[in-house]
């Protein structure tokens, strides 16, 4: 009993620090990102609107991951230990953000981008941060001599994944969150003592305190220097926590919409015989306001459907299987039958404006 007592007391310490991480990072986030604002324009990082991706109509600062990153960097030197992996974590956000706001004020190449994210890939790698195997059902996936392939696919595919539905104000962001804090819960679920949920639970801080400049009309965007190093950190935090107990399923199911977002895209565009790398704006946030969703009703949208699988995989975590399946299910026929209804009715609305211009054009004629 008395082994019990301090199992729970200990449990109720690391509680209490989490949430004094997530305050203290949400409150200097917030308080850091009008600083953050002020050096875009300085430095000219700034987006300008156009007609193809983009729905502000003001010049836009895009460095908002200074605010982000500097917040989650202070959480973590005060409240987490210094372990050789939180060592490599830290420098590996640090490069990616570099990176990220290289491509903010010169806008670089994607094939530069990709290299780069291949070379930031191997700094947790050699500060022993591997995915060398999988718990799968009970059963482990040993990688072996694939380990680092393995994990360089990972953190590349997450990284990109946050960054391809960084489209909308409030989107990334917003979703990087709810999947912080699912991941959150998810480790507590899972009985992970390792200092994970602290990390997690200081990123979902940072997030929480820069989306109320990021929510339409957005002050400022997180650009790649924030959406690039939000999946770079939660592909980190993944590895540590996820690959390592059964829960792998509850991590796809966390990051549902971005992971299927960006699977979905890179072929697509593979199939269409383009380049996997070039933007455009066939991702699924640009489909839902081309069917006439508001650019805030989208994001709600989307944030309902990451809020839902992220219930799902705290559910799965908690190996109430039946109801996970039925919490994802429900969120796909729900986004489903959205979009199909939403489409018949641009399809309905467009006919007879169509047919009015050809009658008007018959009648020029």
């Amino acid at each position: 009993m008395e082994e019990l007592n301090t199992t729970l007391q200990f449990s109720n310490t690391e509680l209490l620090l989490g949430a004094l991480a997530l305050l203290f990072a949400g409150l200097l986030s917030f308080a850091l990102t009008p600083l953050a604002r002020e050096i875009g324009f300085k430095i000219g990082a700034v987006d300008v609107p156009d007609k193809v991706r983009h729905f502000h109509k003001e010049p836009t600062p895009r460095c908002g991951g200074l605010s982000i990153f500097l917040a989650f960097f202070a959480g973590v030197l005060i409240f987490a230990p210094l372990t050789n992996e939180t060592i490599g974590l830290l420098l590996g956000t640090l490069a990616v953000l570099l990176l990220g706001l290289a491509d903010d004020k010169y806008r670089l190449k994607p094939w530069v981008k990709f290299l780069g994210q291949i070379a930031v890939s191997l700094i947790p790698i050699a500060f022993g941060m591997r995915i060398e195997h999988i718990s799968l059902l009970h059963r482990e996936i040993e990688f072996g001599v694939f380990s680092i392939p393995v994990t360089m696919l990972w953190i590349i595919g997450m990284t990109n994944a946050v960054n391809l539905i960084d489209g909308l104000d409030g989107l990334a962001c917003g979703v990087s969150a709810i999947s912080s804090v699912a991941l959150l819960i998810c480790a507590i679920v899972s009985a992970q003592v390792s200092g994970v949920p602290l990390l997690i639970a200081i990123l979902a801080g940072a997030c929480i305190g820069f989306l109320p400049f990021n929510v339409s009309p957005a002050k400022i965007f997180m650009g790649d220097s924030g959406a690039l190093s939000l999946g770079f950190v939660l592909s980190l935090l993944s590895m540590q926590g996820f690959f390592k107990v059964n829960a792998f399923f509850s991590l796809l199911l966390v990051f549902a919409f971005p992971l299927g977002d960006t699977v979905v895209s890179f072929f697509r565009r593979i199939f269409h015989k383009g380049s996997p790398f070039q933007a455009d704006r066939k991702h699924l946030h640009y489909k839902l306001v081309d069917l006439g969703f508001s650019q805030r009703g989208a994001v709600s949208f989307l944030l309902t459907f990451s809020g839902i699988f992220g219930v799902s995989a705290v559910l799965f975590s908690m190996r109430r299987y039946l109801e996970s399946g039925i919490s994802a299910a429900t969120a796909l026929i729900v986004l489903f039958a959205v979009y199909f209804a939403f489409r018949a009715k641009s399809k309905h609305v467009s006919e007879p404006v169509a047919k009015q211009e050809d009658k008007q054009g018959e009648d020029q004629r």
